[in-house]
């Protein structure tokens, strides 16, 4: 409330991208990083960061920040962040883990608390991040986006509405930089989940129109590994890099589709794999 040019640095996912836009919509103001190259927030965005100046930097959602980053923007550094706690000197972090370690509520969780508004803003991100809080509140205030008692999140992201709201949110993520940026500045002019899923405005359509085409993408890659589902434990899947990386998306519905099998998901880019594992009921010895 008090910062008059802030930055918001943020993880390239749901999550990321929704507790930024809770905590940007509040405040009015700022400008921000999508820091997609990894976990870390590394001393290598210290030019960008220096040429945008901001008075004080806000980090959602990234589980490493090197010190050496910390120590060269000269301006205070809040971190809010739910995954396995660090320590770095010099900001202000804020943790739920550090009072519980098994506490594993979203970013965008704890951005909602501190907003209390948007709560279909908060929803996209909590239940991309595999919970349902605040799922009845949601459900009184934007009626026919669930259309049953679900339990578990899967049956939100795979069986309603909202879920598909919520896999748009992802698709729009993906690809050039330029493209995602201006997709996210769209995004934080919308109004209501309705909004976009009926196409409501020009931008609304203009989102809808670049997820449905990564949907494409998307829907071609589960529909082959689904095809490939047999009776061993281990589900292996591999695709060649293309013009959209879906890793995490394929294992997370493939783990809900399969919940018996370990899922391994391998992207193979030039000489490297990248791999997304997921397995809930066992697990293979060394992995």
């Amino acid at each position: 409330d008090t910062s008059e040019n802030p930055l918001f640095i943020w993880d390239g996912d749901s999550d990321g991208l929704c507790s930024f836009l809770l905590l940007r919509r509040h405040s009015g103001k700022g400008s921000y990083i999508i820091a997609r190259d990894g976990p870390e927030v590394s001393a290598k965005l210290l030019d960008e960061v220096n040429k945008i100046s901001p008075d004080r930097i806000f980090v959602l959602d990234k589980p490493l920040m090197s010190q050496e980053f910390i120590d060269n923007v000269n301006v205070p550094v809040i971190w809010l962040d739910h995954h396995q706690p660090v320590h770095r000197d010099g900001v202000r972090y804020y943790n739920p883990r550090l009072e519980n370690l098994k506490d594993e509520q979203s970013t965008t969780y704890w951005a909602y608390q501190v907003v209390k508004k948007d709560i279909w803003l908060a929803m996209i991100g909590i239940v991309a991040d595999w919970r349902i809080d605040h799922i009845e509140e949601f459900a009184q205030e934007y009626p026919g986006l669930i259309k049953y008692k679900v339990k578990i999140a899967p049956d939100v992201l795979y069986n309603t509405e909202l879920g598909r709201l919520i896999r748009y949110t992802s698709f729009i993520l993906k690809g050039k930089m330029k493209d995602v940026r201006n997709n996210v500045d769209m995004m934080m002019a919308m109004k209501s989940p309705y909004e976009i899923l009926n196409g409501e405005s020009e931008k609304a359509k203009k989102i809808l129109s670049y997820a449905k085409n990564v949907e494409k993408d998307y829907i071609k890659l589960i529909s082959e590994a689904l095809k490939n589902k047999n009776k061993d434990k281990l589900f292996l899947f591999m695709y060649p890099e293309g013009k959209y990386h879906f890793t995490g998306e394929l294992s997370n519905e493939l783990i809900y589709r399969m919940p018996d099998k370990f899922i391994m998901i391998v992207r193979q880019k030039e000489e490297r794999f990248v791999f997304s594992l997921r397995g809930l009921n066992w697990f293979i010895p060394g992995i």
